[in-house]
């Protein structure tokens, strides 16, 4: 099929504005849609960045000045060589108002050096950039590092918001070899520290391992801590079931999340003073001192409370409690059941008598990086009424939040928290874009595609217009050619023949003359028919009277046979456009000629019946029939004329039946009967 320029070129166009932008801009949107879900996913399984509400430690501080071109340090002595791959900064966190929390006096950028007691200056390990706002952990990678002391240095110090003058704040650092957190409590210099404050901001407390945040991994069981009280010191028995060399202990302070507001200090439960010991002989008859713990306020308390000791194998572990709760004053429902279990022999319980208290949400102890007392059994001494809790809780690996995972782990997972709550909103401002972008493209190419619709559609009527033109000339053409040249000649032969009859006239009646006359009358036929089908070729100039000529057609072509015919009045063909009156005359001439030819009938009956805009045409005849083959040339016509057509034989002849539906009412201007087909 021929497509003109005018129709290719917008339609190459839309193609390409639609398939191209929407193959361009899809992968990108769906690499961000992925990433989205990525990010999603990854969260799901990482640590919630909650944060404390209780009493304690808050981390150092620097002195404070009106400008923040002043650097400060903090330097952290790891006694001997260590060889460690990760140090973590945590900084101090503030509220600025009911949601929204951020870190206090962190500066925006950090320099971390190492070195020796031979190396004062020590060398440049890292340099980073804080990232901020934020209230997660900074995570510094040093694979394979060596040194005896870390310094932190602040270039340039940033505003706290109690006042907004500018100082250098930090919660806590942690240095990590494998496992091991080789920076608690080692010995902390700063180049200034405030004075005068508060006493939860001291240099040691950068590396007392308390941190702004409760290990809430969201994870796995939870559970509820244990705490029960007695008359008398209380003692927990671990045993790890075989020798194990120990090195570190991790003490979960009672969760105070179940009610809101807290009732207690953060040290509820927490001894004072607390004596851990090992054994490989469960009467302890081997004992050695892994750890003596004296507490002197609730400052020194946090979450949880790890301390290292020197490796020592041992199997069983005792947690001894030596002295009471200062002031602790029982309620009198607790008071009575703590009465009543002190055994007959012993002095009974009056307001003075000491009470002891103890309580753990999860007690760890560490062989090799790893928790040998996950799962192990505790047996606890001298401890008689309940407050709450299961004593299996002690050693399940969860607290209140769900599972508890090793502090390594846990800080990781919270600097990657950091990160992806960071890239979300850019992930997700960037997919807006993205689709702002493609709304933006769509309703352009919708107006583009709606103008190109229009220009087709111009395009085509156009190329009709041309095309009908070009066709109109083709005919006028053929028909000027067919009248002029056939003409010609026929008027030549017709001339021919009267030259020749004029030289016979002496020969008036012979059969020759005859034959000249008839080729004379032949002549003039053929010349009346050139102008009629030259005339119809150029239907713009087609005004005959169609049913006159289809009755002069049946006079003609039907003068040997009997013929009946019945026509409407011509007022009523006058809607029929030229072509379908063309048409229509070529169709039925045509039956007539195949009547003549083929049928050998010897009557022959014309109706041409109107039925609102159908025009019915039937010629019957009673001749051989068609023998079921329907002419080709009936077909063809049918077909130019988008007509049905349809044919009946039988014994007594061949009906032919046309039926043709104009654009309007053909009889509207013709009153009286309809005549349809017998």
């Amino acid at each position: 099929m021929y497509n003109p320029p005018v129709i290719r070129f917008p339609i190459v166009l839309l193609l390409l504005l639609f398939v191209l932008p929407a193959g361009a801009s899809a992968d990108p949107l769906a690499q961000l849609e992925e990433r989205l879900r990525q990010i999603d996913a990854e969260l799901e399984t990482l640590a919630h960045l909650s944060l404390r509400s209780d009493s304690g430690s808050i981390g150092y501080y620097s002195k404070s000045y009106y400008s923040d071109a002043h650097p400060e340090w903090v330097e952290i002595n790891l006694g001997e060589m260590q060889v460690f791959d990760e140090v973590v900064i945590v900084p101090v966190v503030r509220r600025y108002s009911k949601v929204e929390f951020k870190a206090d006096g962190l500066p925006e950028k950090l320099l971390v050096r190492a070195g020796t007691p031979e190396d004062p200056a020590g060398r440049l390990i890292a340099e980073i950039d804080t990232d901020q706002p934020r209230t997660a952990p900074l995570v510094i990678h040093l694979p394979n590092t060596q040194a005896s002391w870390i310094r932190i240095e602040a270039p340039r110090m940033n505003q706290r918001g109690a006042d907004g003058r500018y100082t250098f704040q930090l919660a806590e650092v942690l240095v990590f070899s494998g496992r091991e957190n080789i920076a608690l409590h080692r010995p902390v210099t700063a180049s200034t520290a405030s004075t005068g404050h508060s006493d939860a901001w001291r240099p040691r407390f950068l590396t007392d391992g308390h941190t702004p945040y409760i290990m809430d991994t969201a994870r796995g069981a939870k559970t509820q801590a244990f705490i029960r009280l007695g008359a008398a010191p209380p003692a927990l028995t671990m045993d790890l079931e075989h020798p194990q060399d120990v090195s570190r202990i991790h003490l979960h302070a009672v969760d105070q999340s179940a009610m809101v507001p807290q009732a207690h200090f953060s040290d509820f439960g927490m001894p004072r003073h607390l004596v851990i010991e090992g054994a490989l002989n469960s009467d302890f008859s081997d004992a050695r001192l892994l750890l003596a713990v004296h507490r002197d306020s609730t400052i020194d308390a946090g979450p949880i409370m790890m301390w290292r000791f020197p490796e020592t194998r041992c199997r069983y572990v005792r947690i001894t409690a030596p002295t009471p709760k200062p002031n602790l004053r029982l309620p009198p429902v607790h008071r009575s059941s703590l009465a009543r279990s002190i055994p007959a022999d012993r002095p009974p319980l009056d307001d003075d008598s000491p009470i002891f208290r103890i309580g753990f949400a999860e007690i760890e102890l560490f062989s090799n990086g790893t928790n040998a007392a996950r799962g192990k059994t505790v047996s606890i001494a001298n401890l008689t009424a309940k407050i709450w809790g299961r004593q299996s809780a002690l050693t399940d690996g969860s607290n209140l939040y769900g599972e508890i995972v090793p502090l390594r782990e846990w800080m990781r997972q919270l600097a990657r928290r950091h990160e992806l709550e960071k890239e979300r909103p850019r992930v997700e401002a960037a997919i807006a874009r993205q689709l702002g972008r493609q709304k933006t493209s769509l309703q352009r190419m919708y107006w583009i595609t709606a103008l190109l619709t229009l220009v087709i559609a111009a395009g085509l009527i156009l190329f009709r217009l041309i095309h009908l033109r070009r066709m109109q000339t083709i005919k006028k053409r053929i028909a000027a050619d067919l009248h002029d040249e056939l003409g010609a000649n026929l008027h030549a032969i017709g001339l021919c023949s009267e030259l020749a009859k004029m030289e016979l006239a002496e020969a008036a009646n012979t059969p020759l003359n005859q034959n000249l006359d008839e080729i004379r009358n032949l002549a003039e036929m053929t010349a009346r028919a050139t102008r009629y089908v030259s005339h119809m070729l150029d239907s713009s100039q087609y005004h005959e009277n169609l049913v006159q000529e289809m009755k002069h057609t049946a006079d003609r072509f039907l003068a040997d046979l009997n013929h009946e015919a019945e026509f409407p009045p011509e007022a009523a063909l006058e809607p029929l456009p030229p072509r379908k009156r063309i048409d229509l005359y070529l169709f039925y001439k045509e039956c007539l000629t195949n009547i003549i030819r083929h049928s050998g009938a010897s009557e022959v009956k014309t109706t041409l019946s109107l039925s609102g805009s159908r025009l019915t045409l039937c010629v019957s005849d009673n001749g051989i029939g068609l023998n079921g083959q329907v002419p080709h040339s009936l077909k063809r016509r049918a077909r130019l004329m988008h007509a049905k057509l349809k044919t009946r034989s039988s014994e007594n002849g061949t009906d032919v039946m046309l039926k043709l539906r104009a654009k309007h009412r053909l009889s509207r201007k013709v009153k009286g009967r309809k005549v349809q087909c017998q």
